[in-house]
């Protein structure tokens, strides 16, 4: 995975290390695979595929050296969780103003990337597969032990300078069991 954010978020929080294992892309199932393994803000893509706008719920946040670190749940209008991720954004890499905003965690990082004209500059660094443990079988309601599927990815500015790294989670998967449910057909 990328950063220690994640390890460090459940050694905060005294959970047991969560079960990740990296998978070549063939043993993740579509429709997985195509919205975790693109080069777009995954804002964008999830919102697509649920046809919704998808709203921001913080879970934790600190900043610390002009880096914000955050755990985030995506999730539709009504509630259905999406998505979780741990998110460090680096503030040095954008201007005071869009840090402002992002700080105040109104609205996904994606969102406010595209609503500055920030194109999307995206690396996929790994696809995962995640058992849903304690804190994700809560925080997103599905089934403990659940198989979910994620990614690292890397969002860097124009300049290349790295704006955020972030561990993405689907909170859906072949076992999940909320009403997930896209509201597109055959997306």
């Amino acid at each position: 995975m990328g950063s220690l954010f994640v390890e460090n978020f459940y050694k905060k929080n005294n959970f047991h290390a969560l079960k990740v294992n990296r998978v070549a892309p063939p043993a993740i199932p579509e429709p997985f695979l195509s919205l975790l393994s693109h080069l777009n803000y995954m804002t964008s893509t999830l919102s697509n595929y649920m046809d919704d706008r998808l709203q921001l719920e913080r879970l934790d946040q600190i900043v610390v050296d002009r880096k914000l670190q955050r755990v985030i749940k995506l999730q539709t209008k009504t509630g259905i969780p999406v998505m979780l991720a741990f998110v460090e954004i680096y503030l040095t890499a954008m201007d005071d103003h869009l840090a402002q905003v992002v700080i105040e965690g109104k609205e996904p990082l994606g969102r406010l990337l595209l609503q500055h004209n920030i194109a999307p500059n995206l690396s996929c660094e790994g696809l995962y597969e995640v058992e849903a443990d304690d804190f994700l079988s809560e925080t997103v309601k599905v089934k403990k032990g659940a198989k979910l599927y994620g990614r690292n990815s890397l969002v860097k500015n124009p300049q290349n300078q790295l704006i955020a790294d972030s561990f993405e989670v689907l909170a859906l998967g072949p076992s999940y069991d909320h009403a997930f449910q896209p509201q597109k057909a055959g997306k």
